[in-house]
């Protein structure tokens, strides 16, 4: 077994997803380790964000527009207009897994 890499990603999540796929554009050998075994295997479901998925070409079907949220403390509630997105993390990751699989299968999920 060859263990010659040149680039080792430890963490599949976005960010490593995201920098797995943009380096598989290029030649270069790369090991993507994660304790999960694809990228819908994760432990919670749901994050929330203030980025435009139109901005990074990240599938909108992952995104669901908040317009408002409420912000509550033990003496008050408070309701804010606000411009962001609760993200499907699971639909977030498999898409990001595909990507970068599909751009070059010279790489290895571990």
């Amino acid at each position: 077994m060859n263990y010659d890499y040149d680039v080792i990603i430890i963490g599949a999540g976005p960010a490593g997803l995201g920098l797995a796929n943009f380096l598989s554009r290029s030649n270069l050998k790369i090991l993507l380790l994660d304790k999960k075994k694809n990228a819908g295997d994760v432990q919670y479901n749901i994050a929330g964000t203030f980025i435009d998925p139109k901005d990074f070409d990240l599938p909108a079907e992952a995104f669901n527009p908040i317009k408002q949220a409420y912000i509550c403390s033990k003496n008050k509630t408070f309701l804010v207009k606000a411009h962001g997105y609760i993200i499907d993390r699971r639909k977030l990751l498999q898409h990001l897994e595909t990507k970068a699989s599909v751009s070059s299968l010279n790489n290895s999920w571990v």
